[in-house]
């Protein structure tokens, strides 16, 4: 009887040394999950960042050559300003 005692126990405490194993191993796996996803976030992060700063410098160069335009030639821009303004309010009476 002692030695199916001591069967039990040492199948009792395998379980518990195998159950703390796997354990170990989860929450070791959940710190690699979630390294892998903050350096993720990481690299979507600066890109972002790198694509808004570039999209950033284009519309002032947009606006830059814009207004250059404007200055050398103002009675031409004058002159495409009306009739942008001009289509665009033919097109908004015809909705109504």
């Amino acid at each position: 009887m002692s030695n199916s005692h001591t069967t039990t126990g040492n199948k009792s405490e395998s379980l518990k040394e195998s159950t703390h194993r796997v354990q170990d191993a989860l929450q070791e796996l959940g710190r690699a999950g979630r390294d892998a996803a903050s350096e993720v976030i990481g690299v979507a992060r600066d890109t972002a960042s790198d694509r808004l700063e570039k999209g950033r410098k284009q519309v002032v160069a947009a606006r830059d050559q814009v207004a250059g335009y404007i200055s050398e030639n103002p009675v031409k821009s004058v002159l495409i300003a009306s009739a942008a303004g001009a289509v665009l309010g033919a097109f908004l009476a015809r909705r109504r």
